[in-house]
């Protein structure tokens, strides 16, 4: 039952209008902020690509797509070196585990209001992610 209103506000996430703020904000930053949001957000989105694979999620498409544009802009903002490397990977790593772990807190929430906590979390994480790859609509 929980899982239906993460599932809810994930839509919600995908197809509502992104912040303007924030999709222009992502353009002015230095190449290390760059690297620590793509990261981040690749780090999330594959941790929702999973969950959806395990739970045969009608959302995996769209997930998968979204986590490969991440890996792609990791890529290119990158530096060819082994701790830019070693850095991108740490920080995917982290927000994974991160994402992983409200996902867990939403679907075996004992108590409704840290399902609602991290149902929360979930989205505004999600958002912030959206808002990069998706241009503003007005």
């Amino acid at each position: 039952m929980a899982m239906i209103r993460s599932a809810v506000l994930l839509s919600v996430v995908f197809w509502a209008p992104s912040f303007g703020m924030l999709h222009s904000q992502s353009f002015s930053m230095q190449p290390e902020e760059r690297l620590k949001l793509f990261a981040t957000c690749a780090g999330r989105f594959e941790a929702l690509a999973g969950h959806y694979s395990a739970t045969d999620n009608p959302d995996l498409p769209q997930t998968a797509r979204m986590l490969n544009q991440f890996d792609d802009l990791v890529s290119a903002v990158t530096p060819d070196t082994v701790s830019g490397s070693a850095q991108a990977q740490a920080l995917r790593r982290s927000a994974q585990q991160k994402m992983t772990t409200l996902i867990l807190s939403i679907r075996l929430g004992a108590t409704q209001e840290p399902e609602i906590e991290a149902n929360k979390a979930f989205t505004d994480e999600l958002q912030l992610c959206a808002s990069v790859l998706l241009p503003t609509e007005n």
